[in-house]
Order: C-alpha cells, then sequence, then structure tokens
C-alpha cells in the first residue's frame, strides 16, 4: 500500500497533547498500557479486524482477545512504540481496545502494512513494529462474534443493558443508536461557514443554547455537516420524539432512523 503524506493542517488537532508527550518521553516512544495495573481489576485487551484490507496478518490472527494477567503483563512490556510519524491516510486493519468489566476505557487504530507500520491514539501517530503482534500470537484466544439486529433502538438499548449479566460478555462496538434514534438536518444562518472556525463554532453553540432553552429535558447533538452561502448544514441527534415537536428551524433533511444493529463479542 503506498502511503500518502496528509496536509500539515492535521497536525493542529494534536499539538498541546504531543508536546505533553514528549515531556514525558524524550525520545518520543510511547508504553501503549503503561498506564494499567493489570494485576488489579477485571482487564481485557480485545483485538478487531477493522476494515477489510486483507492483509495477511489479518487473515492469520483475526478478532482476538487477550485477560490473563501474564499475557496483559507481557503485551505491556513489549507493546511500545517507536518515534512519532506523520499523519498518513494508511487506514486501519486492527483496532485496539482496553476493556475494563466490560467497558471500553481506551482504544487505538494500528496498520500494519510495510510502508505504514503506525499506530493512532489519543497522543498522536506513531510508527509501530507489527511483529509485537506476531511474537504473541499464539497466546490469543479466539472470541464470539454475534451480530445483532433488533426491532428498534429501545430493544437494542435494553439487549445492551443486559449484558453485563452475561458472564461470557467481553465488549460491544458502540453503535450510534445508544442514545439517539436517529438525524435530520437543518441550515443555520452564520456570517463564517468554514469548518471548524471560531465563527462558525459560536453559530453552532447559539444553535445549541436556542435548542437546549427550548427543549431543557431532551438529549441531543448537534455536528456541522457542511455550508452553503452564508449558511450552516447541521445534523441533529436526538430520539424521535424530539424530532416530531422540533419548529425551531427549517427542517432541509428529514428525519432518518439508525438501524438497530450491534456487534458483539464474546468469550
Amino acid at each position: 500500500m503506498k502511503r500518502i503524506l496528509l496536509p500539515i493542517l492535521l497536525l493542529i488537532f494534536y499539538p498541546t497533547v504531543v508536546l505533553s508527550l514528549q515531556e514525558q518521553n524524550p525520545n518520543g516512544y510511547v508504553h501503549l498500557f503503561d498506564k494499567y495495573d493489570f494485576n488489579k481489576g477485571n482487564y481485557s485487551i480485545v483485538g478487531i479486524v477493522w476494515h477489510d484490507q486483507r492483509h495477511e496478518l489479518q487473515k492469520t490472527i483475526g478478532n482476538f482477545y487477550i485477560d490473563d494477567i501474564q499475557v496483559l503483563n507481557e503485551i505491556k512490556d513489549s507493546w511500545i512504540t517507536e518515534k512519532p510519524s506523520p499523519f498518513y491516510a494508511c487506514g486501519y486493519h486492527f483496532g485496539i481496545f482496553v476493556i475494563q468489566d466490560g467497558y471500553e476505557i481506551e482504544s487505538f487504530f494500528i496498520n500494519v502494512e510495510k510502508d505504514c507500520n503506525t499506530v493512532v491514539t489519543e497522543y498522536g501517530q506513531f510508527y509501530f513494529d507489527p511483529s509485537k503482534i506476531r511474537m504473541l500470537k499464539d497466546k490469543f484466544k479466539k472470541p464470539v462474534l454475534k451480530r445483532m439486529r433488533f426491532n428498534s433502538c429501545q430493544e437494542g438499548r435494553n439487549y445492551i443493558n443486559a449484558l453485563d449479566k452475561n458472564n461470557k460478555y467481553l465488549m460491544y462496538l458502540k453503535p450510534r443508536w445508544i442514545n439517539y434514534d436517529g438525524e435530520f438536518r437543518f441550515y443555520i444562518h452564520c456570517d463564517q461557514i468554514e469548518f471548524d472556525n471560531p465563527v462558525s463554532q459560536q453559530c453552532l453553540n447559539s444553535a445549541n443554547d436556542r435548542i437546549s432553552k427550548m427543549f431543557p429535558k431532551e438529549l441531543f447533538v448537534l455536528e456541522q455537516s457542511g455550508s452553503s452561502s452564508g449558511q450552516i448544514l447541521i445534523t441533529m441527534k436526538c430520539k424521535k420524539e424530539l424530532y416530531d415537536k422540533f419548529d425551531l428551524y427549517k427542517i432541509d433533511w428529514k428525519w432518518s432512523d439508525y438501524l438497530p444493529e450491534l456487534m458483539v463479542l464474546f468469550k
């Protein structure tokens, strides 16, 4: 896979954290699991094949999990990044999730292609040697993956709420419908329409405040999805009941239900 160097603009999303990290690690290396005491607490590490890029290592290893304390400490000692890397548009082969008592507490994503070999974390992007995965593959356990489809979002939420009663439960990939039934879109006027511009963010915050004031007990989230001629296109995620009574802005894209599907992993 040919790696593509992304524009330097992307670096603006990480400067504070990366600088702080380099103060702690002069060489820029990161111990990915250093902050976890695997000898205490009910920890697991879960690896999920991420995107079907058909890499040899994906085929060899597939999805995996680790819950043995000795192996958890082995991976803690060995999974250390190399130096920070530029931001390549390489995609990911594995999603890695740290789980405690059935709850995801951290995730990062690894590319194992020869010309990329990177891991993307909350601290930035770093080179990562895929042999660190291969060396422990015989100690990985295979999870049972189930794909569920429900008749409604609420039925799916009820299923998720009952998962902690199953002693074989590992984790689920958090779906969009965990808090919201669907989404719709509308435009708001804004003098500055550039994405992530402070003025456009003020416009978004103003719309958020107006909706919160009109519907103080309703759960929702707003995202900027585009712009056109002095307007920002807003995607609003919420419950269907809120959409049915929403009249603050002219709705341009009508309601779209989320499909209540779920991927769950069990031991």
